[in-house]
């Protein structure tokens, strides 16, 4: 039953952001790419989300990328894979999640995030991407 109830949420949201993407269905987007670092040393397999900020004229995606064992990641975009992300402010959420290992279960399950709040959910972090885009969206968390 529950699951009937997030599939259906689920379908109405990707209809509503498609909607608002622009009457050609192409959302203008620009390369972005990055490094993320912990307390200065790269971050591997971390997910690395801009989300745009109040745009007036539609509802813009969300790009997404992770990173590599260097820390460097590239974005898409969430709704049509489009490499970059749109130009203007964003909120940047870094997630990592920790997996739980069973070994009579062969699937992975999450445990925790082990990013702080700050930088995730409740993320204090920005980035303005510039109408010509970037390579250096770097960020370096400080996590005690």
């Amino acid at each position: 039953m529950h699951y009937a109830r997030f599939a259906g949420f689920l379908a109405v949201a990707a209809s509503l952001s498609l909607a608002g993407c622009g009457g050609d269905g192409d959302v203008k987007t620009v390369p972005v790419s990055g490094t993320i670092k912990k307390n200065g040393q790269p971050l591997a397999g971390a997910l690395v989300t801009f989300v745009p900020m109040n745009t007036a004229d539609q509802l813009a995606p969300s790009s997404v990328g992770k990173t590599d064992s260097d820390g460097k990641y590239a974005l898409r975009t969430v709704i049509d894979d489009q490499a970059g992300a749109i130009v203007g402010k964003h909120v940047v959420r870094i997630e990592m999640k920790d997996y739980e290992e069973d070994p009579s279960d062969d699937s992975e399950k999450p445990h925790r995030d082990s990013i702080p709040k700050k930088y995730n959910y409740e993320s204090e972090l920005q980035f303005d991407v510039p109408a010509g885009g970037s390579k250096n969206a770097d960020f370096d968390l400080q996590i005690p």
